[in-house]
């Protein structure tokens, strides 16, 4: 009789161990485990994003070497004013040189430092001012210093191209405004740069039959250097004819006129 009873017991309790293996395939379907959560599930849209994304970062690059990646400026972009340097940098202590040069000198130069050093990549972003008489083709230069002996380490070129902001010029004038025939009424306003001896601009307005003004300003440098410099010429009530303004330096030798630029002018109502 025990024996029954034992037998009984045993086929219960076999039977309940099989239903509560069920249970728990059903609750953690495709596993071989009875506990919520341990599934090791991969998401392939995750690691699709993150490969997109990582491409299209590599397509916004526009130039890079093994150290350098760079978002702006495009080669051989007009830039004016100032030039925009951002990307990437993968150096020594995050240290990046820059030199900024026409061919013949070194306009700027310094260093900036990345968000992160080598091995990773940085990110850093170095602004340059253009100096006024910077005009045509130049060059940014990026490299990393070598701590060992201080060579220049993966060089990194960018050209660009210096808009001109000069409507017209010489030896001794680099004019802004006005460019030659602009329509002018009431005034005449000439601002721009002049190489001349001690500052002294001399200058004169005429119509082709009459010197209608003339007189002399200063810049704020004399030569060698450049200096700034602004003439305001008040017109008469007379309108509609062609004038010119004209530039000159007088000689300190003989009092002769050096260096004259004339700037055309139409005066209009």
């Amino acid at each position: 009789m025990k024996k029954k009873v034992l037998a009984i017991l045993m086929i219960i309790m076999m039977s309940l161990a099989v239903l509560s293996g069920c249970d728990s395939d059903m609750v953690n379907p495709g596993t071989g485990t009875n506990e919520p959560g341990t599934e090791d599930i991969s998401n392939p849209s995750e690691d699709q994003n993150e490969q997109e994304e990582q491409q299209e970062q590599q397509e916004r690059f526009v130039l890079e070497n093994e150290a350098f990646r760079i978002y702006e400026p495009v080669p051989h972009a007009e830039v004016e004013g100032h030039i925009v340097v951002r990307g990437l940098a993968r150096v020594f202590e995050g240290t990046i040189q820059y030199e900024f040069e026409d061919g013949h000198f070194i306009l700027d130069k310094g260093f900036t430092t990345a968000t992160e050093g080598a091995p990773g990549w940085g990110e850093f972003e170095i602004v340059i001012e253009i100096d006024k008489l910077t005009t045509g083709s130049a060059t940014v230069i990026l490299y990393e210093e070598s701590a060992k002996d201080g060579s220049r380490l993966h060089e990194l070129q960018i050209p660009v191209n210096v808009k001109n902001q000069f409507v017209l010029e010489n030896e001794a004038f680099k004019i802004y405004e006005p460019a030659p025939n602009a329509e002018v009424k009431d005034s005449i306003v000439v601002r721009g740069l002049a190489r001349v001896f001690e500052g002294t601009i001399q200058y004169e307005f005429e119509d082709g039959h009459f010197i209608l003004d003339k007189g002399f300003v200063t810049a704020t440098e004399g030569g060698p250097g450049w200096g700034e410099f602004e003439i305001i010429i008040e017109l008469d009530e007379v309108t509609n004819y062609s004038g010119r303004v004209i530039l000159y330096e007088e000689s300190a030798k003989d009092g002769s006129r050096m260096h004259e630029l004339q700037i055309p002018v139409n005066v209009t109502d």
